[in-house]
């Protein structure tokens, strides 16, 4: 990883905690919770090595289980650049690590794919994917999918009763035999949820 690829998830990081700790700040509400669906997109960077940083976009659902789990499912798309493209696709189990209130930090795990296109044209390739090219083939354009292992961690603020914003930095590990290549997303999620998260005072 980069020295600025560092600098910029250490910057979200320390941004994101600090937002965090001002919200909480104003009060110890608690909020009552209910089994739920919530709705979300999200910007942010994807930082990898051998890479140049650049935007995402993505969205996606999550289904609350109970006041501790749920399940997301999302995708995250790089914005293209000389013809290079990215999308990841997750499906992740996250764990609250605090009971439900205001500001609630949470972590988790899943599995997932991540595809990448690529113009040989344009220069070599990361060494996770130089290595898998023919080198006596015609084509330049070539597309790999490969699986990955996720780990994420994030603080869910809730900003209004059917509205959140979670901040959030995920890798992702790709695969392929023996060979692996990171992917780091640093992104904010704004979810909206379908079910009502009253205050309890």
């Amino acid at each position: 990883m980069t020295r600025s690829s560092v600098l910029v998830i250490g910057g979200f990081v320390v941004a994101s905690f600090a937002f965090a700790s001002a919200v909480a700040a104003q009060g110890p509400t608690d909020h009552q919770w209910s089994h739920g669906t919530t709705l979300s997109a999200s910007a942010g960077a994807a930082m990898a090595p051998s890479a140049d940083t650049r935007a995402t976009l993505g969205g996606g659902f999550s289904w609350e289980i109970n006041h501790r789990f749920s399940v997301e499912g999302a995708g995250n798309w790089l914005v293209p650049r000389s013809d290079d493209h990215g999308f990841a696709a997750d499906l992740t189990a996250l764990f609250n690590l605090t009971r439900p209130t205001r500001v609630v930090p949470y972590v988790g795990g899943g599995v997932g794919l991540y595809i990448a296109s690529f113009d040989t044209a344009n220069g070599p390739l990361p060494a996770f994917y130089q290595k898998r090219l023919s080198q006596d083939s015609p084509v330049t354009h070539r597309t790999f999918t490969d699986p990955t292992f996720v780990i994420t961690g994030g603080i869910d603020i809730l900003a209004k009763t059917h509205l959140s914003i979670r901040p959030n930095v995920s890798a992702k590990l790709v695969t392929d035999g023996s060979s692996t290549y990171w992917v780091t997303i640093a992104q904010v999620n704004v979810a909206y949820h379908f079910e009502l998260h009253e205050t309890v005072r």
